[in-house]
């Protein structure tokens, strides 16, 4: 167990995320934790990106994967860091690379170094709107110009780099992080058998190789420079 955390139930196995002693901890006496977006068992790590939502008193999981191999667009598959204690991915659930949404049709969780996500995009043609060239001469007829059409491959909608940070989506249609991350969580918490959170408000010498569940870009850009990762 590291030092400087205490927890009511140890996980099996952790590791160092950050420099505990830099943590600040909120005394507010925490936050109920929405389950909606986890899984009915497993451990929410250390250093979960947290949103709290300081008007309704709740806390969500910002869900984010980690790519360890790149992947070129229209692939049907992709390997993702493993998380030995929070399988969150399943069937249905949209991952956003930024710009696209993935949908995830399933996760091979066979091999003890990574994970394997299988995409459920479907391919697509986007129809492009038709332009309407006016007539030369009063009385004629316009010209209709057919728009292009864009043609989306199934698998992925574009090729993902290797290290890239993936959010949960917003919506199959919006590419929006479901949520951004303003906190982080302070310790371990059981899904199972804890329904409430205490959140980390700042924290230096973040491992960002080591977390469980990484942090996007725009995360960082929320918590500002209350974290610090190297």
């Amino acid at each position: 167990m590291a030092a400087g955390i205490k927890y009511n139930v140890a996980p099996p196995v952790e590791r160092e995320v950050c420099d505990e002693s830099t943590i600040y901890r909120l005394n507010d006496g925490g936050m109920d934790l929405d389950k909606s977006n986890l899984p009915a068992k497993g451990w929410l790590p250390e250093l979960c990106p947290l949103f709290r939502d300081k008007v309704e008193r709740k806390a969500y999981a910002c869900l984010r994967v980690k790519v360890v191999e790149a992947a070129a667009a229209a692939a049907t598959s992709f390997k993702i860091q493993k998380n030995p204690f929070l399988s969150f991915l399943k069937e249905g659930f949209l991952l956003s690379d930024g710009t696209n949404v993935i949908i995830v049709a399933s996760v091979d969780t066979s091999n003890e170094a990574y994970d394997v996500v299988n995409v459920a995009n479907e391919g697509q043609t986007i129809h492009g709107e038709p332009t309407t060239i006016p007539a030369e001469e009063e009385g004629g007829e316009p010209t209709i110009v057919p728009g292009e059409d864009i043609v989306i491959p199934a698998g992925l909608p574009a090729a993902l780099a290797k290290g890239a940070i993936l959010a949960e989506a917003k919506a199959a249609d919006d590419a929006s992080a479901k949520f951004v991350a303003n906190f982080a969580s302070f310790g371990w918490r059981n899904i199972e058998n804890e329904d409430s959170v205490t959140f980390v408000g700042r924290v230096f010498g973040i491992l960002e190789d080591e977390l469980y569940i990484p942090f996007t870009d725009a995360d960082k850009a929320a918590l500002g420079d209350r974290f610090m990762f190297i």
